[in-house]
C-alpha cells in the first residue's frame, strides 16, 4: 500500500506543476517540497515502525464487530435507516420514492444546494446525525470483518452510500465506495491482476463524473471554469486523440485532483492560529461550538483563506493547512510520521489476527493520502471524524497504554 500512496501524490504534484491548468502556486517549489517533507516523514515513519512492530501486535479491547450473522445485519440495518433518515433531512428526496432518483444530474445537485440553505435542522435530526456518526465506526469495522463470508453486510454498508451519491449528485461516495472495495481486496489478498480488471465500476465512474460535471452547466461548458484558471483546449493533444469529453475529463480531474495545492499555496503565507486540538476535526467542532462560544470563534486557515478570494466551501486547501489548524505548518510532518506508524500497527494487526479495526485503519490512512491533495476527508463529516478518533487515535493508544502496563 505504502508505494500506491507515493505513486499517487507524487501523480498530483505532476499534475499541478505540469498538468493542463496553469495554477499560480506552481510558479513555486513550496508547496512540492512541502508536500514531499510530509510524504518521507510518513514513509521512514513506517519503515521504523515496521521493523519493532511484532507479528503479534493487535489492537486492546473487543473486536467492535458483532459475532453473530444476526447482530451484524442489525448493525448495518440500524445505520442504513439512520442514513435514510439524515439523507431526507438534507436532500428532501425519500428512498422509499420512485420519483426521489433522477438522472438530471445538474438538478439534482442545485436542489441539494437549494435545500440545505433554507434547512433548518430540528433537535430530532441532530440525534439522529449523532447516532448515525457514533454508529458509522462500529459498521465500518463490520463491513470489513464480514467482508467475504456476508454479502448482506456489504451490501448494506455500501448501499446507503450509493443513495447519497444519487440524492446529492456528488461523486465523493463513489470514490469512497471504490477505496473501501479495494482496501478490503487488499487484505484479503483479493486484489489480483484478475480482480482489478473486474472493477469496471472505474471507468464508469470517470464517464459519471464527466456527466454530473456537464450538467451542473446545463450542458454547455465555458471556455473556463468561474473564478479558475482551468480551461479548456480542445485542440489539445487530449481532444485530438481522444475526443472531446476526454479534454473535458482531463480538466475536471486535475482541477480535483490539485486546486487544493494551490489553496495549499495560499495558507502558506497566513498566520497560525491554533485550535486547540479540534481544527483538524471540523465536525466535531461545529458540535462543540453549542457548548462553546469560545471553539466557534477560534479563525482557521479555512476561513482566513478568504481574503485570497479562495472559498473554501466550494474549493480546497489539501489535508494540511487543516492539521496546521492544530499543529502548524511546522508539526504536520510529525503527524504524518504518527500516520506510518499506525499503518504499521494497523498492517501487523491485521496479518497476525485478522483484527477488523486494523483494517478499517488502513482505509483511514489511505484515504487521507488519496484525498490529501484536496481535503482532510478522514474528518468531512461526523461520521469519518469519529471514525478517525476511535480507529486511529484511541485503539493504538490503548494498546501502547497496556504495553507499558505490561513492560512494569
Amino acid at each position: 500500500m505504502i508505494v500506491f500512496y507515493n505513486a499517487w501524490v507524487l501523480l498530483s504534484l505532476a499534475l499541478f506543476y505540469r498538468g493542463p491548468i496553469q495554477w499560480d502556486g506552481a510558479r513555486s517549489a513550496d508547496v512540492g517540497l512541502y508536500v514531499l517533507l510530509c510524504l518521507v516523514s510518513f514513509d521512514v515513519a513506517y519503515l521504523l515502525a515496521r521493523r519493532r512492530t511484532h507479528a503479534t501486535s493487535t489492537f486492546a479491547g473487543a473486536r467492535w464487530a458483532p459475532r453473530s450473522t444476526r447482530g451484524a445485519r442489525a448493525l448495518i440495518l440500524g445505520y442504513a435507516v439512520l442514513t435514510v433518515i439524515y439523507l431526507y433531512s438534507t436532500t428532501g428526496r425519500n428512498v422509499l420514492s420512485p420519483s426521489a432518483y433522477s438522472l438530471d444530474f445538474g438538478a439534482v445537485y442545485a436542489d441539494y444546494g437549494a435545500n440545505l440553505s433554507t434547512r433548518t435542522a430540528s433537535q430530532a435530526v441532530q440525534v439522529v446525525t449523532l447516532l448515525k456518526a457514533v454508529v458509522f465506526p462500529f459498521a465500518l469495522v463490520t463491513f470489513f470483518d464480514r467482508f467475504r463470508r456476508d454479502k448482506v453486510v456489504v451490501v448494506g454498508f455500501l448501499a446507503p452510500m450509493a443513495v447519497s451519491s444519487i440524492f446529492r449528485g456528488t461523486d465523493k461516495e463513489v470514490l469512497d465506495i471504490l477505496l473501501l472495495l479495494l482496501v478490503a481486496m487488499f487484505c484479503y489478498r483479493l486484489l489480483t491482476w484478475k480482480s482489478v480488471a473486474t472493477l469496471a465500476l472505474v471507468p464508469l465512474a470517470g464517464a459519471l463524473f464527466v456527466t454530473r460535471r456537464l450538467g451542473r452547466f446545463d450542458g454547455s461548458l465555458p471556455t473556463c471554469l468561474p473564478e479558475s484558471s482551468a480551461c479548456f483546449d480542445y485542440g489539445s493533444q487530449v481532444a485530438q486523440a481522444l475526443g472531446a469529453r476526454a479534454e473535458i475529463f482531463s480538466v475536471f480531474g486535475t482541477n480535483y485532483l490539485t486546486n487544493g495545492y494551490q489553496g495549499l499555496a495560499y495558507a502558506f503565507s497566513l498566520p497560525w492560529t491554533p485550535n486547540f486540538g479540534l481544527g483538524h476535526l471540523p465536525p466535531v467542532k461545529r458540535v462543540l461550538c453549542s457548548a462553546s462560544e469560545t471553539l466557534c470563534s477560534t479563525a482557521d486557515y479555512q476561513s482566513a483563506l478568504t481574503t485570497f478570494g479562495w472559498d473554501t466551501s466550494a474549493r480546497w486547501t489539501t489535508a494540511f493547512p487543516v492539521l496546521a489548524n492544530d499543529l502548524s505548518f511546522w508539526l504536520v510532518p510529525l503527524y504524518t510520521a504518527f500516520l506510518g506508524i499506525v499503518l504499521a500497527r494497523c498492517l501487523a494487526g491485521w496479518r497476525s489476527g485478522r483484527d477488523p479495526r486494523a483494517a478499517a485503519g488502513i482505509l483511514l490512512v489511505t484515504m487521507f493520502w488519496v484525498y490529501s491533495s484536496a481535503n482532510m476527508q478522514i474528518a468531512i463529516s461526523l461520521d469519518w471524524a469519529l471514525a478517525t478518533v476511535a480507529l486511529l487515535y484511541v485503539s493504538p493508544l490503548r494498546k501502547l497504554r497496556r504495553q507499558a502496563a505490561d513492560g512494569r
